[in-house]
């Protein structure tokens, strides 16, 4: 029995349609973004509003201490490839007019401290080393950031 002339034109687009489908398949598997693993938190003091992805939980490693009493400050630990993103630096005037950062991002192992200013990029956690978030007027840290591996252990 002989092929129909139909039959052998789709045979013929069988070969280019699975290499196509091997190409999806290998993108989907090595090259796809990962997943983040846990929370996306939203961090909110006076004005300055923050979000910080893969948070694996809130501690209290830091405190202030204002000469009478103690006051904890959060303290984000996360997962390796987090983020932090401004939403809202809550940027002042200076004498001049120009608009000044209030906020800083504080660096793990000293060096200057980056200001916080609206409409900066993302930054990574473990590229950029970040140890908290400083008050530039008055130096006192409101939110600590620290670090953790894919298995949830604490690491500096």
């Amino acid at each position: 029995m002989r092929k129909s002339k139909l039959a052998g034109r789709y045979q013929s687009l069988l070969f280019p349609g699975m290499s196509v489908l091997v190409v999806f398949i290998f993108y989907a598997a090595l090259l796809s973004p990962k997943l983040e693993k846990g929370e996306t938190m939203v961090f909110e003091y006076e004005n300055l509003r923050l979000e910080v992805t893969n948070v694996c939980t809130v501690a209290n490693n830091f405190g202030r201490f204002d000469g009478e009493t103690f006051e904890p400050v959060d303290t984000y630990v996360t997962y390796p490839g987090a983020r932090l993103t401004v939403l809202d630096a809550d940027m002042r005037e200076d004498t001049d007019g120009v608009p000044c950062a209030v906020w800083a991002i504080v660096p793990q192992r000293g060096g200057e401290a980056q200001p916080i200013v609206d409409g900066m990029e993302p930054l990574e956690f473990a590229r950029n080393g970040m140890e908290g978030v400083q008050n530039l007027e008055t130096g006192e840290i409101v939110l600590g950031l620290d670090h953790c591996t894919e298995d949830g252990e604490t690491w500096k």
